[in-house]
């Protein structure tokens, strides 16, 4: 069923480009744009199994370079290409690489881009450096893992930014649904000839966005599962919520994972959920999160985060988070501050 699948999404595909126009004179052009952000924090750690552990002041960087681009042909099909350079590699060169094609059928995405139930999920809503990168500050795992327990309820990780096939419904009622096919889970920036397809998977999701009343009202479920062989699945599974009134926002969220290595008692098989309020007016935002996590061996993971976030120019806004976190035998404070640039 699945090579049926793949052969007749090839086929629209093929149609499709056909009947695009070729005209050298409206080929598409690419931009450049991106991010950067820095920041510098003082934080105090322990760690009770480990006495080495302990805080101080440092300073992190993390950029990226967008090469976009989108064309818009006569038979009102669009064709958008991005490819993410990272600016502080450590250990991938390239963050994402995609093409979209787009019509009033939705968008089908091919290439490198993280699973829908990671981006129609409506989670957190901190304001600051980011629950990864907040929570990381204090020793704990900001964001969650497949083989191990880490908090934030998208599930950016899990899966990564692994080759696949997708295809993004229009909102149509308020309602968007999408859905991938990962021929490898592990061939993430790696092409590969097919094998059997014995390390596949699927993600779809969900998402709705409503106006009730004066309120406005966001729900999302999305699934992840791929192959790990020996009959295993790894799995990753969320779901949220989200209700703004005027300048405030209000968020619940919760995920589980499994990590398919067949052991139900270690820490890659783990519960999340999280809680909070985000509050804005002009170029001000404040928001505080509070995320928590259980594993099947009894580790537990805790984060508390209070940021602020100004607008200073187009692009440019300052933030700063203070954090407290505790996973395992380790504890933290931190108070970081930064800013970060968009172009």
């Amino acid at each position: 069923m699945r090579k049926a699948l793949l052969a007749t999404s090839a086929l629209a595909l093929a149609g499709a480009v056909a009947t695009a126009p070729a005209s050298a004179a409206d080929m598409l052009s690419v931009g450049v744009h991106g991010y950067m952000e820095q920041w510098v924090g003082f934080t105090d750690r322990s760690d009770s199994a480990d006495s080495s552990v302990e805080g101080g002041v440092s300073q992190w960087s993390d950029s990226e370079i967008f090469f976009r681009g989108k064309l818009e042909a006569d038979n009102g099909l669009t064709f958008s290409v991005k490819v993410e350079l990272e600016g502080n590699t450590t250990g991938d060169t390239i963050d994402e690489s995609q093409l979209t094609i787009g019509g009033s059928f939705g968008q089908i995405v091919l290439g490198t881009e993280d699973h829908p139930a990671a981006l129609m999920h409506y989670g957190n809503q901190d304001v600051g450096v980011g629950y990864c990168g907040d929570a990381g500050w204090t020793g704990v795992t900001g964001c969650s893992r497949n083989t191990a327990l880490g908090l934030g309820t998208n599930g950016w990780i899990v899966g990564g930014d692994e080759q696949k096939i997708a295809y993004y419904t229009p909102r149509m009622n308020g309602i968007q649904v999408g859905a991938a096919y990962i021929p490898d889970h592990t061939a993430e920036d790696s092409n590969r000839l097919p094998g059997g397809n014995d390390n596949d998977g699927v993600s779809f999701a969900i998402n709705m966005q409503q106006d009730v009343g004066e309120a406005s009202v966001a729900l999302s479920a999305g699934h992840y599962q791929v192959s790990m062989g020996g009959g295993e699945d790894q799995t990753f599974s969320n779901f949220g919520l989200r209700v703004g009134f005027g300048a405030f926002g209000f968020n619940v969220a919760y995920a589980e994972h499994e990590d398919g290595d067949g052991d139900d008692t270690d820490s890659g098989d783990y519960e999340l959920a999280s809680a909070g309020v985000k509050y804005s007016d002009g170029p001000m935002a404040v928001s505080l999160t509070h995320m928590m996590g259980d594993a099947d061996n009894g580790e537990e993971a805790s984060a508390t985060m209070l940021s602020l976030a100004y607008k200073l120019a187009p692009g440019v806004s300052s933030k700063t988070s203070l954090i407290a976190g505790e996973q395992g035998t380790a504890e933290g404070t931190a108070f970081v501050t930064g800013v970060t640039v968009g172009f």
